[in-house]
């Protein structure tokens, strides 16, 4: 089975978020983990990163700890780990955001969404565009 990580705090927003890809036509492995720091961790142990392949991140930039563009930025100061698809999830609509996340090398910028169908359509096409359609890199 294909495995997202979430990347968020906020507890109203996982169980969304779980919802929609139950409700998803893809439906994958949800790991959720509510701070950068414990997705730094996380990524950084190669043997638990290696134990769920390449997965496709969904980061909120709001984050306790170490917020999502610090996550970015540490990341993109790896030769490998600058690789990992990693799609912005949140609620900024700042052109500042943006720019920066794409500048930190996030692969997609998505606005958090407003029910369970358009986050369960996202999720579908995301699945399937990231998982079928293109070649990830191992980064370990």
């Amino acid at each position: 089975m294909n495995h997202i990580i979430l990347v968020e705090d906020d507890y109203d927003d996982v169980y969304f978020f779980k919802s929609a890809n139950r409700n998803s036509a893809s439906e994958c492995e949800v790991s959720v983990f509510r701070d950068g720091a414990e997705l730094l961790d996380f990524i950084y142990d190669e043997s638990a990163y290696n134990s769920v392949g390449t997965p496709l991140i969904f980061l909120d930039l709001n984050l306790p700890k170490v917020s999502g563009l610090e996550v970015l930025s540490k990341l993109k100061q790896d030769g490998k780990l600058n690789k990992l698809p990693i799609i912005v999830y949140t609620t900024s609509t700042f052109q500042k955001d943006i720019e920066m996340a794409y500048e930190l090398g996030a692969k997609s910028y998505i606005t958090k969404k407003a029910s369970i169908e358009l986050l369960s359509d996202l999720l579908t096409s995301a699945n399937e565009y990231w998982f079928n359609y293109c070649e990830l890199p191992k980064v370990h």
